[in-house]
């Protein structure tokens, strides 16, 4: 079964794990703290948050938490999913941040010409909206596979990015489509080779029975690790993509 044709919790779940696996790295380097910032999915029945327009994760030196909390904020106890995009504490961590990183996934193995980058138009949307609402801040995309990462601006995919409608839904004969930007992975930066990753012991499937009877699917993993990782890429790239906007 492709990727794309798994049940949504399936789906998510693999792409949970590539968020977890960059916040682990950076969490054991200790230079930076690796914050969950936006929330992936809001859902057709829950109210949309501001969350929801965000890259997933905002990246802060351990010197820019100690400013803040100088100031009366800690970064490191707040939800920041949970707060507004106007709320002064979220405006002043923004501020301070040095990079906000969107994680995607390819679940396969890494095989010349055949991984791309891929922004569709609700998150290239959403993304113009968080650019609206916020002024320093650049955006890196890293896109795993489950032996390598790469890297690049956001920017640079959605401007590079070949537009290409795609299917994604099927009704009887009809299809939904929506618009991808697809940049190939290797016109990009090398990130870090993936290691950890074990066929059927990593990301792996569990049955669980709830109160009602009912039978559900979860995914117990464990993050990636990442070895030989790219920095002088990573910290060039995050100096090119940094804003000056009053």
């Amino acid at each position: 079964m492709a990727f794309g044709q798994m049940p949504f919790p399936v789906r998510q779940a693999i792409g949970e794990w590539a968020e977890r696996t960059v916040i682990h790295y950076f969490s054991e380097t200790g230079r930076y703290h690796a914050l969950r910032y936006g929330e992936r999915w809001s859902g057709k029945k829950r109210v949309e948050t501001d969350a929801v327009n965000r890259p997933d994760l905002l990246l802060l030196s351990k010197e820019a938490v100690e400013r803040l909390k100088q100031n009366g904020i800690d970064p490191l106890t707040l939800e920041l999913k949970d707060l507004s995009d106007h709320d002064k504490r979220l405006v002043s961590i923004v501020d301070e941040a040095t990079v906000a990183l969107e994680t995607k996934i390819s679940f396969r193995y890494y095989q010349r010409g055949h991984v791309n980058f891929i922004v569709d138009e609700v998150r290239k949307k959403r993304y113009e909206v968080w650019l609206t609402r916020t002024r320093k801040v650049g955006c890196l995309v890293i896109w795993f596979t489950l032996d390598k990462a790469f890297i690049a601006p956001m920017n640079l995919i959605l401007s590079e990015g070949k537009a290409e409608d795609r299917s994604y839904e099927s009704y009887g004969r009809q299809a939904r489509i929506k618009t991808t930007y697809n940049y190939p992975v290797e016109q990009a930066e090398r990130f870090a080779d993936v290691n950890g990753v074990r066929l059927n012991e990593t990301l792996r499937p569990v049955l669980t029975r709830g109160q009602s009877g009912s039978i559900s699917i979860i995914i117990e993993d464990d993050p990636g690790i990442l070895k030989n990782v790219n920095l002088e890429a990573f910290e060039r790239l995050t100096e090119q993509v940094k804003r000056h906007v009053s």
